[in-house]
């Protein structure tokens, strides 16, 4: 590679190194103009005054005419003559661009002319026009204006600006004026560039006589010019190009232009001079590079650069050391994701069925063996699930199974009797009563075996939530031995950034003196010199070798020694690259990787292949058709034939005999038949006369039958049936009867005394009945019927009356009662925590339906870990109700705790209904509950984090939101909030704007100014905050920000921001 070819590299490297700086503005020209220069070979520059004869001189050169060479000042632009193939004329702009015209333009570009081309040429640099002309190969022949021109046209400002471009100079003067004040003016600016110009005294051939004159001329002038010229040459360019036309060889010689010629000819052998030039101007150029330099070195803090340059190599061992704990932190923090990660892989896992829990299981059970995680035996959650499906789950999928049965069967039994009764309705019997009467007993049975159903469905979705929560409770098992065995790894990640932490804290405080605006300044500073050093210095270097006496080399290389020797005392590159980064590494900030929730499908877990709704309930009217029939059987009376009975002698009968079938209701039907049937009249009198033609066909038995009718098998304990016994009473009677009836509800019938039966003639029968009832004690009332026959002939009820026998029972003390239940209380509380329902089989004589569903209670919730504890027990009153019976209103206040250590208050009303034996003992009768409050207490959960964790937490939090900010989107934080909180949507849609919109942040500062507890389950969190934000417009600002965070606990001691943040804005800057 050629000098030139380095050369080039070198400027060109140079010039790159020089954009954007302004203060290199004036260099990067001259380096352009130098880049251009050195593609030519030796560049002479012909200058002079107006009228030496520039032109002609060139034309003579050349050999033919090529510049114009009129009178006035025509030449108004540096032409420069180059060789080329073809002839090409090619504008030079100032800005560096470049533009080829057409040959008839020459003149306009480079000639003083009025016209549009007056405001190009303001623009131009200089003109070149290329050749086919051999001299042209050798050199370049630049054209330079006049240097006296008095005009509008500023040619010597054109002249200065191109003079330090040639290789060597010719400079003209006219032979009848020679030295000139502006030529010595000139001749001394060249001087001063390293240019020594060759004297050509031109127009000689104007002189009187020719040969002497130029002599004298030439000898007089010499010691005039002394060293500002190399020689001093006489000529007549306009005789030379004239002999040179016309092929003239008197003429050529008396031009003297051999001269001429021969100075070419030395020109053409100095090879040197063309790169002697070329570094004379580099080395003005370094000269000038060298004090911006120096200025730019002064402008740097050069005391406190010094400082840090003495103790590089001890800061170099910390940042070596700090590197090493970064690394390690990189390490934990790899082996911590990982171990999130494995668990993760298990955790993914959707629980819906058997299968699906087994196998999600049995993955478990090898990792935490692989991992040697820590799982109780008892407590493990395979053994959970083993015990929840043997004993809970398998039992109540037979249960619903069998349910799902007897659901079946139902709905068969409601479309029969839906379709029986179609029939009954449509039956024109006289015994459609009766049958009316039998599809009630199979209606009551429906709905009974519908309620035990729906009872029992009840019980079955109460299971099925135990099992659900008990299946949930395994499942945070799981997640729990995952929690405990990643928490080792966390600690472990923990320690190691908080070792980082302390060493970078321990760095930066040595790394506080510089600014990191001082830091940058001195970091381009030495990486500019260095960039300088490799790109141009070197190959500058490479080629600055020349001829002994050629100072100008060794000048070039003190200059890039000067330039190199910038960095003293400045650390190096290297060191200030390690600075800034170190100084701008942020303390690390713990990771939390958050262990995935596996998804429950408990839809799918417990889905049946054909679900069946229970039926609802029949409401067919039986009662609304059993009145319609009656009206329709008033139109028949019937006539019998037996005489009248008085009974005198009483009929005892015991109830636990009576049974009436459905083949009863068909034998009386069949006895029924066998009368006749007339209309009937509708006097009074006729009908007293019926009434009394009836009593005397009726018998003690059938008297009896009506009253096995009305009472029956259907009348035993806890069934009373309005609906059915209100079709046996006139209006009158039914409500005469009401009192009766609730007084007895819920007792048991032990017995029933017809005592007397009397004929009222013709106004119906009266009956006197001794009934017995029993519930904790005997009860017994004196009743008495009066039986008429209806419209239809069935005897009816139309008055009722009745008192109770016995005395006023037994007597007890308020103290007793109060006692009694007290003890019964404390009872029921150790039965609840105990699961044995035999601790309040005393406190009830019957196992009646209130032991029952105690009893049941008692059994659902044995061996749940539920919790019941007392807290108030109090009796507000105490009513006598009858004899033997009491109502004792109390309240009652105790707490249940849940297998999670969920706790529930409840604040109860409650009347117990007691009996009082014969020897003053009480029992319970029933238990009514009038008023339940109850209320839900939240956990604390604030102990289950530590305040450096909520630290930690918030500060991941804040990392995060930035890289969410700036592209992650939501996805990035979404963990972070409580997706029940007000937060959860709010952030979402506020990152989406923000990214939208193309803003971007960066977080220049994050303090955590306080944590404080709000309540038992929240943190509060105050953080000042600095931030930088930018708009997609350019502009942006810097905010400092007070804000809150509200961070809610979950009972796992999860930590979730719960409410948007509370922000105040202390101060905005705009930029």
């Amino acid at each position: 590679m050629g000098w030139k070819d380095q050369m080039d590299g070198a400027l060109a490297n140079w010039m790159d190194l020089s954009d954007g700086d302004p203060a290199f503005n004036s260099i990067k020209k001259n380096l352009f103009e130098l880049r251009e220069d050195c593609k030519d070979e030796l560049t002479v520059l012909i200058t002079g005054e107006f009228n030496a004869g520039k032109s002609t001189f060139i034309n003579a050169l050349l050999g033919e005419k090529v510049l114009s060479s009129n009178v006035t000042p025509e030449t108004a632009m540096i032409t420069k003559l180059t060789y080329g193939v073809q002839k090409k004329i090619t504008a030079h702009y100032k800005d560096t661009t470049k533009k080829v015209f057409e040959e008839k333009w020459l003149e306009q570009l480079t000639a003083e002319r009025d016209g549009e081309f007056k405001e190009i040429r303001k623009q131009l640099s200089y003109v070149e026009i290329q050749l086919p002309i051999e001299l042209l190969k050798s050199i370049a022949i630049v054209d330079t204006p006049g240097l006296n021109a008095k005009d509008e046209f500023d040619h010597t400002a054109t002249t200065e600006e191109f003079m330090g471009r040639a290789d060597q100079v010719l400079f003209l003067f006219h032979a009848m004026n020679v030295g000139t004040a502006t030529e010595i003016k000139w001749l001394k600016k060249y001087n001063g560039l390293g240019l020594k110009p060759f004297g050509i005294i031109n127009r000689i051939d104007e002189l009187d006589d020719e040969e002497d004159e130029l002599d004298d001329l030439i000898e007089f002038n010499i010691p005039r010019f002394g060293p500002l010229l190399q020689k001093l040459i006489g000529v007549s360019a306009k005789e030379a190009l004239d002999s040179k036309l016309s092929k003239n060889d008197s003429m050529f010689e008396w031009s003297n232009w051999r001269a001429i010629d021969k100075l070419i000819e030395e020109f053409k052998n100095q090879p040197e001079r063309k790169k002697e030039m070329t570094f004379r101007r580099v080395s003005f150029m370094l000269r000038q590079l060298d004090g911006e330099l120096l200025e730019k070195k002064k402008a740097l803090p050069l005391f406190k650069l010094k400082e840090y340059s003495s103790s590089e190599s001890s800061l170099k061992v910390e940042f070596e050391e700090l590197e090493s704990v970064k690394e390690k932190v990189e390490e934990t923090r790899v082996t911590y994701k990982s171990a999130v990660d494995n668990w993760n892989f298990i955790l993914h896992d959707t629980i819906e069925s058997v299968e699906t829990i087994e196998k999600f299981l049995g993955k478990f059970t090898i990792h935490s063996r692989n991992v040697k995680a820590k799982t109780s035996s008892q407590n493990s959650p395979s053994r959970l699930w083993e015990e929840t499906r043997e004993l809970q789950f398998n039992p109540y999928m037979i249960a619903r199974g069998k349910n799902q049965d007897e659901i079946a069967e139902l709905i068969n039994m409601e479309e029969e009797l839906k379709e029986s009764w179609e029939l009954i309705r449509a039956s024109k019997s006289i015994f459609k009563l009766k049958k009316i009467e039998y599809h009630r007993e199979r209606l009551d049975a429906y709905h009974k075996e519908r309620d035990r159903l729906a009872k029992k469905q009840h019980e079955l979705d109460t299971q099925k939530k135990l099992i659900e929560k008990r299946i949930k409770l395994i499942v945070n098992e799981v997640k729990s031995v995952a929690k405990e065995d990643v928490s080792k790894y966390s600690i472990s990640e923990k320690k190691s950034t908080d070792g980082f932490n302390q060493k970078l804290d321990t760095v930066k405080q040595r790394l506080t003196n510089l600014s990191n605006h001082e830091l940058a300044e001195t970091g381009l500073f030495l990486n500019w010199l260095n960039s300088f050093k490799v790109s141009v210095a070197v190959p500058l270097l490479e080629t600055s070798f020349g001829p002994e006496n050629a100072l100008v080399y060794e000048e070039v290389r003190y200059l890039l020694r000067n330039i190199a020797g910038l960095a003293k005392d400045i650390p190096s590159e290297t060191f200030l690259s390690q600075f800034k980064f170190f100084k701008g590494i942020k303390k690390e900030t713990a990771r939390d990787y958050l262990l995935a929730n596996p998804p429950l499908k408990m839809s799918q877990l417990f889905a049946y292949k054909t679900y069946k709704s229970l039926p609802g309930v029949i409401n067919q009217g039986l009662t609304k058709e059993i009145t319609a029939f009656k009206k329709k059987r008033a139109k028949w009376i019937g006539a019998g034939t037996a005489a009248a009975l008085f009974v005198s002698a009483a009929i005892v009968v015991d109830l636990f005999d009576l049974k009436f079938t459905k083949d009863a209701f068909e034998e009386a039907e069949a006895v029924a038949s066998t009368g006749t049937i007339e209309e009937s009249g509708d006097a009074e009198g006729e009908q007293e006369q019926v009434q009394t033609e009836q009593q005397k066909n009726i018998s003690d038995d059938d008297i009896w039958d009506f009253f096995r009718e009305l009472y029956g098998d259907r009348y035993g304990y806890g069934y009373e049936d309005p609906d059915y016994l209100s079709a046996f009473f006139t209006m009158d009677g039914w409500n005469q009867f009401i009192p009766y009836l609730n007084d007895i509800t819920g007792k048991e019938r032990t017995g029933l005394e017809i005592i007397k039966i009397e004929n009222l003639y013709g106004r119906g029968m009266q009956v006197s009945v001794i009934e017995t009832f029993r519930r904790g004690y005997s009860k017994e009332f004196q009743t008495k019927y009066r039986l008429v026959f209806s419209d239809d002939g069935n005897l009816q009820i139309t008055s009722f009356g009745y008192e109770i026998s016995g005395g006023e029972g037994v007597e007890v003390a308020d103290g007793e009662i109060e006692n009694f239940l007290s003890l019964f209380r404390q009872s029921y509380m150790q039965a609840l925590n105990t699961g044995n329902s035999t601790l309040i089989d005393d406190f009830f004589l019957e196992k009646n339906q209130e032991y029952s569903e105690l009893r049941d209670n008692i059994s659902s919730i044995s061996g749940k870990g539920y919790t019941f504890n007392e807290e108030e027990f109090a009796v507000l009153s105490i009513t006598k109700d009858e004899a033997n019976k009491y109502t004792v209103s109390t309240r009652e206040k105790f707490s249940f705790i849940d297998d999670y250590q969920n706790t529930t208050k409840y604040d109860r009303l409650k009347d117990y209904i007691l009996i009082v034996d014969s020897l003053g003992g009480f029992t319970i009768d029933d238990i009514i509950i009038k008023e339940t409050s109850k209320q839900i207490v939240a956990q604390p959960t604030v102990q289950l984090v530590s305040v450096e964790e909520v630290s930690d937490y918030i500060k991941r939090y804040y990392v995060d939101f930035v890289e969410a900010f700036n592209g992650n989107g939501f996805p990035t934080v979404q963990g972070y909030y409580d997706p029940e909180g007000p937060a959860y949507s709010s952030i979402a849609s506020y990152l989406e704007l923000v990214i939208r919109e193309n803003m971007w942040m960066e977080n220049l500062e994050f303090t955590i100014e306080s944590i404080t507890q709000s309540g038992d389950n929240h943190y509060l969190i105050n953080v000042y905050l600095v931030d930088e934000y930018h708009y997609q417009d350019g502009t942006g600002d810097r905010k400092r920000v007070d804000a809150e965070f509200k961070v809610r606990i979950s009972d796992l001691g999860e930590m979730m921001i719960s409410d948007n943040p509370s922000i105040n804005i202390i101060e905005k800057t705009e930029f």
